[in-house]
């Protein structure tokens, strides 16, 4: 690779920090490892477990398999790219990632939209839940928001033009206007939009479910009280699988807030942020990648038994 045009990958902003570039590494590495293998587990985990119903399963395969390819395509390259402080995988590979790093994000924020959907019509339309929304149409969904998501992602990259550079502190490959300029507005807009929009959405969702729980806990309550006046207790919404998603879904709002807020920055003042948030910002970011897998596996005791298993047979496989 020719290093001339490696480091005329970089965007203006220079960072000197050598000293960070070993621990970075190392993180990055162990982030990228985190993603695979536990996202790995998780599709292997989900064929197993029977806390949730076939079409749940389904979309969130979709959120793992978004996920896992994080991991593998965008994951990886940072890591070599944050050992060399620069981007040495050439510019095609630059943009491929830069878009793909979008297309990728859209397609974790639709997944948690479509497990929030299905969530709500199994408590909204109980009687009628296995049958409006089966597991083969739960799989066209998936491939229809997959689809689409991925043309989104073209109309960028064309609209947005050709032109990217390798953020040395973020540790991404950014679209930009052009060699020299800020970040493309069409790209911040669609990214917005598209992200804020389905994420904003799916946190509605999950307050409606938590209100008409709630409504539904109470009335339960008082029916209780005119048989049993004494037995008074406050009665709180207790539907775990519902609350479980819920918290995957502020969890990835934590780990992307903070990037948002630094992407926004960068194209209204065209400067780099404090290298400390920067680096934080960026760690997180990826790490949303594998916190869901920890989440299901303390709150979801099948899919833990599930995990359990595997480890114990892959133990016995070992000592044979």
């Amino acid at each position: 690779m020719d290093n001339n045009l490696s480091s005329s990958l970089n965007c203006i902003k220079i960072y000197h920090h050598d000293e960070l570039t070993v621990p970075r590494t190392v993180l990055t590495a162990l982030v990228a490892l985190l993603i695979v293998c536990g996202n790995t587990l998780c599709l292997i985990c989900l064929r197993k477990t029977v806390a949730f119903p076939d079409t749940t399963k389904v979309f969130m395969t979709s959120l793992s398999v978004a996920d896992l390819t994080m991991g593998v395509l965008i994951c990886a390259p940072s890591t070599i790219s944050a050992a060399a402080s620069r981007w040495l995988l050439g510019s095609v590979s630059c943009l491929v990632t830069a878009h793909l790093n979008f297309y990728l994000v859209a397609m974790s924020v639709l997944s948690l939209l479509m497990v929030s959907v299905d969530r709500y019509l199994a408590i909204t339309r109980p009687l009628r839940y296995q049958t409006l929304l089966t597991s083969y149409r739960a799989k066209i969904v998936v491939a229809v928001v997959w689809l689409s998501a991925l043309i989104t992602s073209l109309v960028i990259l064309f609209l947005g033009g050709l032109h990217v550079c390798y953020d040395a502190m973020l540790n991404i490959c950014i679209p930009i206007t052009a060699p020299g300029k800020s970040m493309n507005l069409q790209t911040l807009t669609c990214f917005v939009v598209v992200i804020l929009v389905s994420y904003l959405s799916t946190i509605a969702i999950y307050v409606r479910l938590y209100r008409i729980a709630r409504n539904h806990a109470n009335r339960i309550h008082d029916v209780s009280d005119q048989f049993n006046p004494d037995n008074r207790f406050h009665r709180h919404p207790n539907s775990k699988a519902t609350v479980t998603f819920a918290i995957v879904a502020i969890a990835f709002g934590v780990a992307y807030i903070p990037m948002i807020a630094i992407a926004v920055d960068f194209f209204i003042s065209n400067k780099g942020c404090p290298l400390l948030l920067c680096g934080l910002a960026s760690v997180c970011t990826l790490s949303n990648s594998w916190w869901n897998v920890v989440i299901y596996s303390i709150r979801t005791a099948s899919f833990r038994q599930s995990l359990k298993s595997l480890f114990r047979r892959s133990s016995l496989h070992v000592d044979t």
